[in-house]
């Protein structure tokens, strides 16, 4: 995935970044949230995909830098929808691993 684009109403990916048409989309709910003492907000969710690939309940560990301009994040399938499992640490190592980069406006 090379773009995702995120709204109040949900999330959007796409495959390549000239894409206009998303591969996937869904709805995320923030389950905790704290900054570090390097000011980096960490954040735990349940992200639920509701189309295409992304079909599936997901519960993702997300650091933000302080800038804001840099998100990581490992996400892994959740059991059960009681039963959730947060990733405990993100390794980029880890295949499930993403980041990002905030595009210039």
């Amino acid at each position: 995935m090379q773009k995702e684009v995120d709204t109040p109403d949900g999330w959007k990916v796409f495959r390549l970044a000239s894409n206009t048409v998303p591969m996937a989309t869904g709805t995320s709910k923030l389950t905790s949230q704290w900054t570090d003492s390097e000011g980096n907000v960490w954040a735990k969710w349940v992200s639920i995909g509701n189309t295409g690939d992304l079909n599936q309940r997901a519960t993702v560990l997300q650091k933000c830098n302080k800038d804001g301009t840099i998100r990581e994040s490992v996400w892994m399938i959740s059991p059960s929808a009681t039963n959730l499992v947060y990733p405990d640490k993100i390794d980029p190592k880890n295949p499930n691993y993403t980041i990002y980069y905030r595009a210039k406006e």
